[in-house]
Parts: structure tokens; C-alpha cells; sequence
């Protein structure tokens, strides 16, 4: 699946700003002792949280481990993510919905 697929998909489900969406990532996130800091903010327009992260040791086992964790945590019945993967950083982007078309679109990037 490409990053543009995922985005049409979005675009056919309800994804608008969630208070409660917000507030768990911001929990889970502040929670995990690994996340040196990171910023959450949500794109009116795109309908996307966006969320940049700074690990305290960048490993690919680290990155692993919050991304899944963070999904198992907050997803709705049905998610998929896409993965992009540079030099320095990796960046996973994902929908996750309800029977009901209610959804939620992350972009997640952690350095």
C-alpha cells in the first residue's frame, strides 16, 4: 500500500479532531520513559494528528516497540499503517476506524 492510498482511504471516513483522541495520545506519550520529548498538534485541514518524536536512543527496536504499543493502545476496530524509513528517522502513518466510519489519521515521526 503507498502513503496516497492511505490518505483515500482516510478521505472516506469521518476523521475530524477527537478531544479524546488527543488526550490519550498525549497520556500514552507522556508516559513512556524511552521519549526524551515530542509535540502532538492536529491539522484542521488534512484532518491528521501529527506527532514528532525524540527518542532518548534512536534504535529501530525502540521505534518498534512505542509504535506498536501506541497503536494497540488507542486503535479503533481497524488500522493500517504505512512505514518510511530514512537515514535518521521513521516515519509510520495510520487510519484507524469503526464499523461506523468514526476515525482517526496519525502521522508519526520519530528521530
Amino acid at each position: 500500500m503507498e502513503l496516497e492510498t492511505l490518505f483515500k482511504i482516510s478521505d472516506l471516513l469521518d476523521c475530524k479532531y477527537e478531544v479524546g483522541i488527543w488526550s490519550e495520545a498525549n497520556n500514552f506519550l507522556q508516559r513512556q520513559e524511552i521519549i526524551s520529548e515530542f509535540t502532538l498538534e492536529f491539522n484542521k485541514d488534512e484532518e491528521i494528528y501529527i506527532v514528532s518524536i525524540m527518542l532518548s536512543e534512536y534504535s529501530l527496536k525502540n521505534v518498534k516497540d512505542i509504535f506498536y504499543s501506541f497503536v494497540r493502545f488507542i486503535e479503533y476496530d481497524s488500522t493500517f499503517y504505512i512505514k518510511e524509513d530514512s537515514e535518521r528517522t521513521t516515519k509510520y502513518s495510520f487510519v484507524s476506524a469503526t464499523k461506523d466510519r468514526q476515525a482517526f489519521l496519525f502521522q508519526i515521526t520519530f528521530q
